[in-house]
């Protein structure tokens, strides 16, 4: 065997050790500790280094003069399981997670095992058994290869195991690695939103509005909770605007971070939507415009309605939350996010500012004015609505078994 392929074959064993025993230690750590994202970002590199020489492995495997050649492809099949295995206890995380937890849980890995240990857990088992079959699989082909015995005999491959086996399963489980998690989206979607976005058997993204009552001496109070996403059908956002009855004394409480002393680069979401052959919520979803067009409400006492922007201001975030928005501003398309370089960062700040501060502010609001109002209208992230929902249990509203569905894409 020429010494390129011993060397390949060792440099791949010796990276997949390494990346299982630096796992390890960077799972005890974020758990024990907290994050260290000097270490996450050394490990990401070591798992780079693997998923790129998979099929680089695979092919010297079957060059080589191993026995048994499809047994030495175990640690490239572990990578897809790994991606499974990390699937099933995401979704479990989100499941436990209290709706205050699920936008943290994303971005902060510290929070997610304190939520649900058990991710914890099957990544460690993971990790070490990732170190013990590459310790085991170097042990065999350093004693055969470097220290070959007199009975020793190379096994050759056929030309269509080499290209079955070197080429095609390395591959297939390369593509299964990066796939499966953009495949658990769907899943990870409703989980997080519990089920306000839905995904249906069809291919269709489906946004699903709630009705809260509660009911006093005055009368009753109705909330409508309305799960928004910022691009979507232009059909998705008209027949929000056109179901909303205007008549009755309406109070809308809308999302929208104002910048005051333009600390922030506006992000624009046309470029994506254009990509998509979509629409964008800025541009066909206007509560003011409706309520003060003539034509479409001539007998509308305006008097009734009263719109309030129920969100922060720039000025109240964390300035790395500013610069953060502003890098995302210059590069925001759908081949940048899609390519978004995987460099991992303290990121916490996200979710007390984007999350925690506006859904505050948003409340705040509602307390002060709901009494006044027979319906309030909170037509918010998707991601909010979970914790929306808790609230407004929390203050007395019944769910009712009411909810509209729109389609908010289609991808077929």
């Amino acid at each position: 065997m020429s010494r390129t392929i011993q060397y390949l074959v060792v440099t791949f064993l010796i990276l997949y050790i390494s990346d299982g025993i630096l796992s390890t230690i960077d799972e005890l750590w974020t758990f024990t500790i907290g994050n260290n994202y000097d270490l996450m970002n050394l490990r990401m590199g070591f798992a780079i280094l693997i998923i790129l020489l998979s099929l680089p492995y695979g092919i010297a495997i079957f060059f080589s003069g191993v026995s048994k050649k499809f047994f030495w492809l175990l640690p490239i099949f572990i990578t897809p399981i790994s991606a499974l295995l990390g699937n099933w206890l995401t979704l479990i995380a989100l499941e436990k997670a209290n709706p205050q937890q699920i936008f943290a849980i994303f971005i902060d890995r510290n929070i997610l095992y304190n939520v649900a240990p058990q991710v914890f857990y099957g990544s460690i088992i993971l990790m070490l058994i990732q170190f013990a079959v590459g310790t085991y699989f170097l042990g065999i082909f350093w004693h055969n290869e470097f220290h070959k015995t007199i009975t020793y005999q190379p096994i050759r491959a056929s030309w269509l195991s080499r290209i079955l086996g070197g080429i095609l399963i390395p591959l297939i489980c390369i593509i299964s690695f990066l796939g499966i998690p953009i495949l658990g989206i769907p899943a990870f979607t409703e989980a997080a939103t519990r089920n306000y976005i839905r995904f249906t058997n069809s291919g269709t993204i489906v946004s699903r509005e709630k009705l809260f009552k509660l009911t006093k001496k005055s009368g009753t109070i109705t909330v409508k909770v309305i799960p928004m996403i910022h691009i979507g059908k232009k059909e998705f956002y008209a027949a929000i605007i056109q179901r909303i009855d205007y008549k009755i004394k309406t109070l809308f409480l809308l999302e929208g971070v104002s910048d005051k002393n333009n600390l922030v680069k506006s992000l624009d979401y046309k470029e994506i939507a254009q990509q998509l052959g979509v629409a964008t919520q800025a541009e066909h979803f206007n509560v003011a415009r409706t309520v003060h067009d003539k034509k479409l409400n001539k007998k509308l006492n305006k008097k009734d309605i009263k719109i309030i922007i129920a969100d922060i201001d720039t000025s109240n975030m964390n300035p790395k939350t500013i610069k953060f928005l502003n890098e995302m501003s210059e590069t925001f398309s759908l081949q940048n996010l899609m390519l978004e370089d995987f460099q991992m960062k303290d990121q916490s700040h996200l979710a007390t500012d984007i999350f925690h501060k506006r859904h505050a502010r948003m409340m705040e609001l509602f307390d002060k004015h709901y009494a006044e109002y027979q319906m309030i209208i909170i037509p918010w992230g998707a991601l909010h609505a979970p914790t929306i929902e808790a609230d407004l249990i929390a203050r007395g509203f019944v769910p009712t078994t009411h909810y509209v569905e729109r389609v908010v894409y289609n991808f077929y």
